[in-house]
């Protein structure tokens, strides 16, 4: 009786060792499959921080061609602004003939209106502008 006990114990403990490592392999197996994907997965954060630095330069790249085209765009609309204004800046009742310098004539009609030499009008006018 103590010896089919001990055949019993024997067995059930053959069982359990073999349950065991049956497990350990599985286990074993389980971890094996976890380290590939982990690898995996580092793998594709790395291609996804190579592309994120792509395009953030390509970002910069893009804003600092905006930069410039927005300088260009607000130079050409001084400039515009500039050319209006001096269309604008006409004084009434003065004819202009084609060939005319008509700096020279507002010159001499304001040096007249102010009774000062046209030398000392030009100055001012040229630290005014």
């Amino acid at each position: 009786m103590i010896q089919e006990m001990m055949v019993k114990l024997q067995e059930t403990m053959s069982r359990n060792h073999q349950e065991l490592t049956n497990k350990i392999k599985k286990l074993d197996n389980e971890f094996d499959f976890i380290q590939e994907a982990i690898q995996k997965n580092e793998q594709k954060i790395k291609t996804v921080e190579v592309k994120a630095e792509r395009t953030e330069k390509k970002l910069e790249q893009v804003d600092q061609r905006m930069m410039e085209t927005n300088k260009n765009l607000e130079d050409s609309l001084v400039r515009l602004e500039m050319d209006r204004a001096s269309f604008y800046l006409r004084f009434q009742n003065i004819t202009e003939a084609k060939d005319e310098d008509l700096g020279k004539l507002v010159v001499e009609l304001i040096a007249e209106i102010l009774e000062r030499d046209t030398q000392e009008v030009i100055r001012e006018i040229d630290e005014a502008y």
